[in-house]
């Protein structure tokens, strides 16, 4: 799949831009409908979705989105908030298109970008996009009062690992000393679409649920328990002297990063084994 990036540009000097990265981009009909979460200041979450017209023109759409509350939350009330996108797609500089508009939530307005979008009848820019793009799963699209009981503990892990992990991605994407990491993020993606697939196989009736909970305990989570033993690490070349703080520093990072992705992983594992209470 290949990922497009969201950015809510600030009205104030004192407040950053809010980027985020899709969680699914899918073409059909010359639409392409966008699948997108992240973290809130509280350590919950949001998920939310929208679908653009892939053509020239102004557009207007309205949409909603749900905002989860943090685990240790004293009450559990998912929020849904509703919103206005006001906008057209537009092309830079090095002929990428982009949409490019106002978000309009509650009466706030605030300029907002999403790219890069593929036109239609443009080619792709890496082999076996389409396939992956056509697997928008409903259990990212479903609120967990929405799933089967004896699912929603699995699957709010594992939206929490993915939320979590997402920051760690971006950190070692494209950085050649952190390839093992890359590779193991990779696996780590393919392990979590296998999952996916049984969930929406359970949701459209395919599967039972009892029968995907003892796939988690049974196969999935040792899979991801192999691929966590794996690990990875820093691939550092022979560096003269006055580069040796450096290269101490990025074998540092990527000792935090290998804790984190650790630390992450392993309590997803729990939930799948049925080793966390509810």
């Amino acid at each position: 799949m290949k990922q497009v990036e969201l950015v809510w540009v600030s009205n104030s000097p004192d407040w950053e831009d809010v980027h985020g990265r899709s969680d699914q981009v899918n073409y059909q009909d010359g639409k392409v409908r966008i699948v997108y979460s992240g973290a809130t200041d509280d350590n919950g979450h949001y998920e939310g979705h929208f679908e653009l017209s892939l053509s020239q023109g102004m557009q207007a759409i309205e949409g909603e989105y749900t905002v989860f509350p943090p685990r240790n939350a004293a009450e559990h009330f998912n929020q849904v908030v509703s919103f206005g996108l006001t906008g057209q797609i537009k092309t830079d500089a090095q002929g990428r298109h982009y949409f490019a508009g106002i978000w309009d939530e509650g009466g706030i307005a605030q300029e907002f970008k999403v790219g890069p979008l593929q036109l239609a009848g443009e080619a792709s820019d890496g082999a076996g996009d389409a396939a992956l793009d056509e697997a928008v799963f409903r259990v990212d699209l479903l609120d967990a009062s929405a799933l089967p009981p004896e699912l929603v503990q699995q699957v709010q892990a594992l939206r929490e690992f993915e939320l979590a992990s997402a920051p760690l991605m971006q950190t070692v994407a494209g950085v050649t000393a952190f390839a093992d990491f890359e590779r193991l993020f990779t696996n780590l993606a393919a392990l979590m679409q296998a999952v996916k697939l049984r969930l929406d196989a359970c949701l459209a009736g395919q599967d039972s649920a009892e029968a995907v909970v003892t796939y988690l305990r049974d196969e999935a989570s040792l899979q991801l328990e192999q691929l966590l033993d794996q690990g990875a690490a820093a691939n550092l070349p022979p560096a003269p002297p006055e580069l040796a703080a450096f290269m101490a520093d990025i074998e540092a990072l990527a000792e935090n990063l290998q804790v984190a992705v650790m630390r992450e992983g392993y309590t997803l594992c729990k939930v799948w084994l049925g080793l966390v209470d509810e």
